[in-house]
């Protein structure tokens, strides 16, 4: 048994954890542009244009945090959908079952790598201003699928988690 699984809940709370340490520490005063859904080159150039020299040196700080945080989030996510999945299989069910779901904890290492594009794509336009080019229209294209994919995450988190209350609740009822 490899160590993770063997100590899967501490590296489930410790990740989820750092999660939200992460998201704390990365608040700003100013808007940012991977805080939006997408949004195109002219807005991240907008959004760049109005910061000062210290509100660049804090974003340039959340970017270099950010690269972080991508990493934590996909432990987190991959190993609640991971438990999920295992639990979702009945007593006695062989674990070739249910094949069609075993790749759903893939998809948070699919969001952290948007995520990390996403990232050097506006540290690069931030470098690049004010004339960014193809890294400003790129990375919105990156935050488009980094949020898209965190949405069906959570969503799917928030369906699976229920639906195991469900099942528990009918396993002490039955």
């Amino acid at each position: 048994m490899n160590p993770i699984t063997r100590h899967e809940t501490p590296w489930l709370i410790v990740s989820g954890l750092v999660t939200v340490l992460l998201l704390s520490l990365m608040q700003t005063t100013f808007p940012i542009p991977d805080t939006e859904l997408r949004p195109d080159a002219a807005r991240i150039i907008e959004l760049h244009s109005h910061l000062d020299e210290t509100q660049i040196a804090q974003y340039r700080w959340v970017r270099w945090l950010d690269m972080l945080f991508p990493a934590a989030y996909a432990v987190f996510f991959g190993l609640s959908l991971r438990r999920l999945v295992r639990r979702s299989r009945t007593v006695g069910q062989p674990a070739t079952t249910g094949n069609r779901w075993r790749l759903l904890p893939l998809l948070p290492l699919a969001a952290a790598g948007f995520d990390y594009m996403e990232n050097i794509l506006l540290m690069r336009s931030l470098a690049l201003h004010p004339d960014p080019g193809w890294a400003a229209a790129a990375a919105g294209w990156f935050t488009l699928c980094k949020w898209t994919l965190l949405l069906l995450l959570t969503a799917a988190a928030a369906l699976g988690s229920g639906l195991a209350a469900v099942r528990r609740r009918s396993r002490r009822s039955g």
